[in-house]
């Protein structure tokens, strides 16, 4: 098994939080033994940060349109089973794009605030299934909240943050890339303070900003030292009395570290975080690093001065984010792999795709729950397959398969604008072994993403108790009851 990472991180204005939680997930699954790597565009600080943690990268340029950046992704994860997103610029088109025949989807979202027709979705820390109610396939499994915030294999099993009586160790630590220059903001508003403070600052391969940092330090107050491109954080958290951070993904790893914290928002996409720490007091938060102020940073510092609300913080921080989200993640990417993919049958009326089709519709269970029960000749089953394949552009056949053997046929019958009739049928000697709901369910992601619809409906006798289950497991609703016959359909969302 082999999973792609589709993030960019590194240029002005995009952090690379999204590569560095990827990263995490990667070093999960390469402690299972999964094959990894990383498609991004073609960032250098990017590039460096991904190949210093031992994973390939496989470049894309930087000006790519959306076509080419589709084609370059699924080109460069030809192999992969799964192709894991990081990133709130891509679109519900670009995701639906990727989800091409055999691949599955999974996406990290922080935003919660569109649709997003992939297989699995890994929300935010502030994020829960119910937000994704109206936005997913009936189907995508989600996983949110603070048991799924990835970090970095160092972050887990920490000990207990040791508090001491008063605030004299400072980290400063505005994100890998730091593009506003926050860092020197930051240091700024402690110039006039008369705590004794020692500060240690770490900025991050992206950041551009550092010749001027060392210059502006060499008349600083206080003692200061830099950590540049840090391969290991967690033991300089635990060293801080107090982390001053931007309100980026950097929060998740002070928290699983047990350091309290005073949290500047310097982006819009840092809100949601922002507020959910302070509604949950876990840090001091700053709204604004365009209007922060010495007396905004002090006073953050000064209401954390008491020890104990500073232990009281760190315990708090530390129950909510245990550090093992990236091997939790990792486990239900290797655990939900679909062993069913889909193909389009091929062309010759008088080939294998066309004879098993013929075998399996001739099945004495199958004709008995099919609308005509009667045999169907091998030459009449030739002129139909014929003017399907070839001829109709209302109709498509699919073969459903498991390690390269066809197991099940899916048929698409357009019944108007945004809507098909679906019809499966499983080899009948591989019946009961649940292949029945894992080509339904395929059958259904292809219709949603490849096709663009929004509406699948069944008909399914009501005697079918077999189909009636595997529909029902597979979320389809009744629409109407005709009698003989039971209308089913899933949608792509309830808002449709």
């Amino acid at each position: 098994m082999s999973i792609a990472f589709r993030a960019d991180g590194g240029a002005f204005g995009l952090g690379l939080g999204h590569v560095m939680r990827c990263i995490a997930i990667g070093e999960a699954l390469k402690r299972s033994k999964v094959d990894c790597w990383f498609i991004c565009k073609n960032y250098p600080a990017a590039e460096h940060v991904i190949l210093s943690r031992g994973f390939d990268v496989r470049l894309i340029p930087e000006n790519s349109s959306f076509d080419d950046d589709v084609a370059l992704t699924l080109s460069n994860a030809a192999s992969a089973k799964w192709i894991v997103v990081d990133s709130y610029l891509h679109s519900e088109e670009y995701l639906s794009a990727l989800c091409n025949g055999d691949k599955r989807v999974a996406f990290l979202d922080d935003q919660s605030d569109s649709r997003m027709p992939v297989d699995l979705i890994f929300g935010n820390i502030y994020c829960n299934a119910e937000q994704y109610e109206n936005k997913i396939l009936p189907f995508t499994k989600v996983f949110a909240g603070p048991p799924y915030t990835p970090l970095r294999h160092e972050f887990a099993n920490l000990s207990p943050h040791h508090i001491n009586n008063e605030i004299r160790n400072l980290l400063i630590m505005c994100g890998g890339e730091d593009a506003l220059n926050a860092t020197e903001r930051l240091l700024g508003t402690l110039v006039d303070s008369d705590i004794p403070f020692n500060i240690s600052i770490v900025i991050g391969a992206a950041y551009r900003y550092a010749d001027t940092l060392r210059a502006y330090l060499q008349n600083y107050p206080h003692p200061t030292r830099i950590y540049q491109d840090q391969l290991h954080i967690a033991p300089l958290f635990q060293q801080s009395d107090l982390v001053i951070s931007a309100g980026g993904t950097t929060v998740f790893e002070i928290a699983a570290a047990g350091t309290p914290m005073v949290i500047v928002k310097v982006a819009d996409n840092q809100s949601a975080i922002a507020q959910y720490l302070r509604e949950n007091g876990l840090a001091e938060v700053i709204d604004s690093l365009e209007e922060i102020t010495a007396d905004m940073v002090l006073g953050a510092i000064a209401r954390l001065q008491d020890p104990q609300v500073r232990r009281e913080r760190s315990l708090r921080e530390q129950a909510l984010i245990d550090g093992k989200g990236a091997d939790r993640i990792a486990g239900i990417l290797t655990s939900q792999v679909d062993e069913i993919s889909l193909r389009e049958v091929t062309s010759d009326p008088q080939g294998m795709d066309s004879k098993l089709i013929w075998t399996w519709r001739n099945d004495i269970q199958t004709r008995k729950m099919s609308r005509s029960q009667d045999p169907i000749s091998w030459e009449t089953h030739q002129e139909w397959y014929k003017k399907v394949v070839a001829e109709s552009s209302s109709v498509v056949l699919l073969m459903g398969m498991k390690d390269d053997e066809s197991v099940g046929m899916v048929r698409f019958d357009r019944c108007e604008e945004g809507q098909t009739e679906i019809n499966i049928n499983v080899d009948p000697e591989k019946r009961g072994k649940g292949l029945g709901k894992s080509v339904l369910l395929a059958a259904c992601s292809y219709a949603f993403i490849q096709l663009k619809l929004r509406r699948v409906i069944a008909f399914v006798k009501r005697d079918n108790l077999a189909s009636l289950k595997i529909f029902d497991d597979a979320g389809f609703g009744l629409v109407k009851d005709t009698g003989e016959y039971l209308c089913l359909a899933l949608i792509f969302s309830k808002t449709d």
